[in-house]
């Protein structure tokens, strides 16, 4: 795996407010190749989150999953 993809690394991220979690995601997670752990019981690809992010801005993933939205 390591010499397919490169030695695994993880990053943890923590934010009080939704609006600098969006602001910090949506410059670190382009390009990523990866996946997000919301801690709300998802994991999406980096850049299906991002896509998520960017169509609805205002959702709160901590309160509502991607399986319910349209």
């Amino acid at each position: 795996m390591t010499t397919r993809i490169g030695e695994p690394y993880a990053a943890y991220v923590s934010c009080q407010s939704m609006d600098a979690a969006r602001a910090f995601l949506r410059d670190v997670l382009p390009g990523l190749d990866g996946l997000v752990d919301t801690n709300h019981f998802e994991i999406l690809q980096a850049s299906e989150f991002l896509a998520l992010v960017e169509r609805r801005p205002d959702r709160d993933w901590r309160r509502q999953p991607s399986t319910d939205l349209e």
